[in-house]
């Protein structure tokens, strides 16, 4: 459940990051909601030495949030260079 919780916030900032950045296209939106997602949990993995969460705490919701907002970072700088 709580891993649910930290995807669906890492989900939100990605969506948020579409927004912002003003990317209207769905596969655009849905990309980032993944990249968001997979930002978060890696974010967690890396920080927590356990795999899974047992419990949801604002301290692991920012720890997510941040990695989340990285990992975006990140890919947006990726695909500047890419485009041009």
């Amino acid at each position: 459940m709580a891993l649910l919780i930290l995807m669906t916030v890492g989900a939100a900032i990605g969506w948020l990051a579409s927004i912002m950045m003003r990317r209207d296209t769905l596969r655009q939106s849905f990309a980032n909601m993944g990249v968001g997602s997979v930002g978060a949990l890696a974010t967690h993995a890396f920080a927590n030495d356990k795999m899974a969460l047992q419990a949801i705490s604002a301290e692991a919701l920012l720890l997510g949030a941040v990695g989340a907002i990285v990992l975006l970072g990140l890919s947006f700088i990726v695909q500047r260079s890419i485009v041009g």
